[in-house]
């Protein structure tokens, strides 16, 4: 209902008698702002349930993450973790010592070949020194029976010649000096075959072939034992450690995280109809959690459709086929954004 005054209400109708009504205006006032808060209640609703609907519309805007693009550094097998050497955050060098691990199985396989091998080296080479020994004593036994039978041979010769010995008994003694002769020559070949024996099984023997293998296999052990020591594949920083020490840890189980250094990325997830946005040199403006907003610019197109990671999916949503496309930043990241996987949302500027 409107109110009309008459006389000196029409011209000042904060006056009543010529005394000022100070409530009449705020009252006023007080009503005017009721009904425009009563509208803005009705209406609010409607306007952001609209900007929900056409917002995607409206804006090109995309989720994305934050990454460096860090690699699993695993362990090389089954083992148990020794000692950690690097903190998360930690700038390492490549070749650098990250995490060293123990296995007890290698460690007892470790003894068990070495333990082998030092038998086989000692009984076989006892065995052969033993053999030699002998056969060296042979010779040098029939050394001495032939040079006395050299003697008696000389001694009976001059008897011989004095006729003092039979014939009988000189044909004796010279059969005993060529049998002193064949003692000889047998020992010393026994000794030459048992020489040429070792040398023929010092290069392909079975004793030598198992003590080959046997090193081979120690060769192989220690190279597994110095992959315990896992190492930096490059120069990079430690994102994250995955294990504690004493845990155990299996092969396809990461023990750490690895960036290489170098500049974040951000990997955008963009709705198939906006394609054309997806193309380097696109423009986009990047919104951070905290409200910070940063330029970027597309560097790598799409190649394949792929799911929207879940971290950054509604779970109230179906998984729907996106276009990864990779976004350099035009600006110096703040310290207090290097966050790895990050959630952002990035807006692309329109194409006018």
């Amino acid at each position: 209902m409107k109110i009309r005054f008459q006389g000196d209400k029409r011209d000042d109708p904060t006056l009543d008698a010529g005394v000022k009504v100070k409530y009449a205006p705020a009252k006023r006032l007080a009503f005017k702002l009721r009904w425009y808060l009563i509208l803005l209640l009705v209406v609010s609703p409607i306007l952001i349930f609209s900007w929900i609907l056409l917002r995607d519309e409206v804006l090109v805007v995309a989720p994305a993450i934050l990454t460096s693009e860090p690699i699993k550094v695993s362990p090389p097998e089954e083992a148990e973790v020794q000692q950690l050497l690097v903190k998360t955050g930690e700038e390492v060098k490549a070749g650098q010592p990250l995490v060293r691990l123990q296995s007890p199985v290698l460690d007892a396989e470790q003894s068990e070949v070495t333990s082998q091998l030092a038998t086989l080296g000692g009984s076989t080479q006892a065995a052969q020194d033993r053999i030699l020994a002998s056969l060296s004593s042979a010779v040098e036994s029939a050394q001495v029976g032939l040079a006395e039978q050299d003697s008696l041979v000389a001694s009976f010769r001059d008897y011989r010649k004095r006729g003092i010995v039979p014939t009988a008994d000189m044909a004796a003694i010279l059969a005993a000096h060529s049998q002193a002769e064949v003692t000889l020559s047998n020992a010393k070949a026994a000794l030459a075959r048992e020489l040429l024996r070792l040398a023929e099984n010092q290069v392909a023997g079975p004793t030598v072939q198992a003590k080959r293998q046997l090193q081979r296999d120690l060769v192989r052990l220690d190279a597994r034992l110095q992959q315990l020591t896992v190492k930096a594949p490059f120069d990079g920083r430690v994102v994250d450690s995955a294990v504690q020490t004493g845990e155990p840890v299996a092969g396809d189980r990461p023990l750490l995280w690895l960036a290489p250094k170098g500049a974040f990325w951000i990997h955008a997830y963009v709705p198939p109809r906006h394609i054309n946005y997806a193309q380097p040199g696109s423009k986009v403006t990047v919104r951070f959690p905290d409200g910070t907003r940063l330029n970027a610019t597309v560097v790598q197109p799409s190649e394949l459709a792929t799911e929207l990671p879940r971290q950054l999916a509604n779970p109230f949503e179906a998984q729907k086929a996106t276009l990864k496309v990779t976004l350099q930043l035009n600006e110096p990241l703040p310290p207090r954004l290097r966050v790895e996987g990050l959630p952002l949302e990035v807006r692309f500027h329109y194409l006018w």
